[in-house]
């Protein structure tokens, strides 16, 4: 689905998958205003690559699958060619190495996807996602911004 200018699209790392999607989850509430965007905001998840496809595919409950398809429905869930986010995966895992960085897929997914926020607590992500040189190589990509709690909940608010 083509993306429009006021569209803000989100990778969500697995380490808050339970956190946005499940009101359950101690932390849902630093989380809460990233659903509350892709349900009725301009966020859109987007998603992608084998590696990534495997650790959703851990998230296999009704609670989880509902929500998917509400996301699906309303066309705010965005899935990329897998192709691509694991070619760049690998591009990125030869370039980038070394104990600091993890989750090359994350980034592989803010370059295909032309993400804006990556959710995320991890700090093996940040160290990666953040450094401008990621996405030097890929024209008209940016550095995208990393939701990590309630204070930073004005990251969802319409570009």
């Amino acid at each position: 689905m083509p993306r429009t200018r006021k569209d803000i699209n989100i990778v969500i790392d697995a380490n808050v998958i339970s956190a946005v999607f499940n009101n359950q989850n101690q932390q849902h509430m630093d989380f809460a205003p990233v659903l509350s965007c892709l349900r009725k905001g301009k966020g859109r998840f987007v998603y992608g690559g084998t590696k990534y496809i495997n650790e959703l595919n851990t998230f296999q409950n009704p609670r989880y699958i509902s929500i998917f398809v509400e996301l699906d429905n309303k066309r705010r869930r965005v899935k990329l060619c897998q192709n691509k986010v694991d070619n760049i995966t690998a591009e990125l895992e030869t370039t980038w190495t070394g104990s600091r960085y993890d989750d090359h897929h994350i980034a592989a997914i803010v370059i295909v996807g032309h993400c804006d926020i990556v959710c995320s607590v991890e700090s093996k992500v940040h160290n990666l996602v953040l450094k401008n040189e990621v996405y030097e190589p890929y024209d008209g990509v940016r550095r995208p911004s990393v939701y990590q709690n309630q204070s930073h909940r004005h990251l969802l608010q319409q570009r």
